[in-house]
């Protein structure tokens, strides 16, 4: 068995030309590599990250809000694209993985728009993707989209104990030279300035989009929550509510849903021509996702008085833990519970963009009955569109 293709009738793609024949739910238009239709109808966008949080959730809005679209996602197995064609039939599904240099790339000639929003690190992925839009676009003129997912953990100030609040708050506008400048050996930084400076180079419209601590239920076809579900189901299993340290220090945070608005608006961006344009690309492609913060404790404190009020904590207490202890109930405890990160997203508010999806707090009774619902019933993936009816 090759690395693009599956034994029983599962197809190989590992060009757009075999769409038709292989009997995929394909849609008009999806013949060649290069795309011939104008600048905001009609067109290709390939997402990688489909099964993910945010991947899912942003090609679900990405089909609700622009039916017109070609989208292709990329999947590893066969229990994934039977999960991705039962919940949208009408996309094209790919099978690969990262390290298919040669698969990637020649879908991206194919796209106008690639949205990498699986594994941000995954360098040998990014490049063939952004190689196949920059071969499109020195083939026929057209300008080529490429929008990479990171995180702020980059801006987590080593200085800070864990556990207490720092004292800066990063803007993507205001910060801009700090950002493109950090150490390699901070989280991310590395691969972010790689792409970056790729576009400046190429001429090829490059952007991270970087995200904070993300709650609500995910509207994607396989997996719906993300790391505050992780310390949600963390306080339930442990029976009780923590912090770690003195609680003080916060992460910015986003509903999913304003994720998933953020990249349709970079999308839409980068599907117009220059003149009318108002993204910045490039070395000023860099752009924060924010709508609210907290302290840990705070959210300890409102997390444990839900879950104790409904009989799933015996008492309000709330636990220090250690660094290392946190550790324990996960690997990355420490940083994802007692780090300090503070963004403002001052780029996507300039294009029009703003949270709609309520502050951590807003959403939190509907979060928590997700994690519950999956603790008593099992997690199933029609449970997002069933609460939010």
């Amino acid at each position: 068995m090759t690395p693009h293709s599956f034994h029983n009738g599962f197809p190989s793609l590992d060009n757009p030309h075999s769409l038709s024949s292989a009997g995929y739910n394909s849609v008009n238009g999806l013949q060649g590599s290069s795309s011939s239709h104008s600048p905001t109808t009609g067109a290709n966008i390939v997402v990688i990250g489909v099964s993910g949080y945010v991947g899912g959730d942003t090609v679900a809005h990405l089909i609700r809000h622009h039916p017109e679209y070609h989208i292709a996602v990329l999947v590893r197995n066969r229990f994934q694209f039977d999960q991705i064609r039962a919940i949208f039939p009408t996309v094209t599904i790919i099978q690969g993985h990262l390290n298919s240099f040669q698969l990637l790339r020649t879908w991206a000639k194919w796209a106008d728009v690639v949205l990498q929003i699986a594994d941000s690190d995954h360098v040998t992925g990014s490049q063939a993707l952004m190689r196949g839009l920059v071969e499109s676009q020195q083939a026929d003129g057209k300008t080529r989209t490429y929008i990479h997912i990171s995180s702020i953990d980059k801006v987590i100030d080593p200085r800070v104990p864990y556990g207490y609040l720092g004292g800066r708050v990063y803007g993507d506008i205001d910060d801009a030279e700090f950002l493109y400048n950090l150490p390699p050996h901070r989280p991310h930084a590395d691969i972010d300035r790689t792409i970056l400076t790729t576009g400046e180079e190429s001429g090829l419209r490059t952007a991270i989009v970087s995200l904070p601590m993300i709650h609500g239920i995910g509207t994607g076809p396989i997996r719906q929550k993300g790391r505050f579900a992780t310390y949600l189901n963390a306080v339930i299993h442990g029976d009780r509510a923590f912090v770690v340290g003195a609680g003080q220090n916060m992460w910015s945070q986003v509903d999913i849903s304003d994720v998933s608005m953020a990249l349709l608006t970079l999308t839409a961006e980068g599907l117009k021509p220059h003149d009318s344009c108002r993204a910045t690309w490039g070395r000023s492609g860099y752009y924060f996702v924010e709508g609210s913060e907290a302290s840990w404790d705070r959210k300890a404190y409102a997390i444990s008085r839900f879950l104790h009020a409904e009989g799933w904590l015996n008492d309000t207490t709330i636990y220090k833990l250690l660094p290392q202890e946190a550790e324990v109930l996960h690997p990355q405890g420490g940083l994802m519970f007692a780090a300090d990160a503070k963004v403002r997203a001052q780029r996507l508010r300039a294009l029009g963009w703003t949270p709609k999806g309520g502050n951590w707090l807003d959403s939190l009774d509907y979060t928590i009955w997700g994690e519950l619902y999956g603790l008593t019933r099992g997690f199933y993936p029609d449970f997002a569109r069933l609460i939010k009816s």
